[in-house]
């Protein structure tokens, strides 16, 4: 049997510890359920400093499939986080609205992932974080372009 480490399953180990990471952080620190992509998604919002977004800009910013951001999005616009609204120049998007209750969360939630995001980065040096970003580049721009 080939012991050479695959590089697919690193990454989606990595993916997954670092899921389950965030989201341990974010239920010791805010005594709540919520995910890392939920967390991700009220930071975009706190970092870009914009009350609303385009669905599909959410979409892309996280990487995901458009029917996994609407279950997001429903879950939390059933938890009164958000409300989703026609777009007045293009009927077929959706604009994201946070509500006051997510609002209030969303310097909490950048706080906890520049925090999260800080310990990751003191585990490598500027000369490995740099070679750590081409490469993933490299993947990205490959996986992009990957054709079955």
């Amino acid at each position: 049997m080939d012991d050479t480490p695959r590089i697919g399953l690193t990454i989606k180990t990595l993916s997954h510890l670092l899921s389950r990471a965030l989201a341990r952080q974010l239920r010791d620190e805010q005594s709540c359920a919520a995910t890392a992509v939920r967390s991700h998604l009220l930071g975009y919002f706190a970092h870009h400093n914009v009350q609303e977004v385009q669905q599909a800009v959410l979409q892309q910013h996280l990487g995901i499939r458009r029917s996994t951001m609407t279950n997001i999005l429903s879950g939390m616009e059933s938890e009164g986080l958000l409300k989703r609204v026609e777009d007045p120049q293009d009927k077929r998007q959706k604009r994201v609205i946070l509500t006051d209750a997510a609002k209030a969360l969303c310097n909490e939630h950048l706080m906890l992932v520049n925090s999260f995001e800080a310990t990751l980065r003191k585990a490598l040096s500027d000369e490995e974080l740099e070679q750590f970003f081409a490469i993933t580049e490299k993947l990205k721009t490959t996986l992009e372009t990957y054709r079955c």
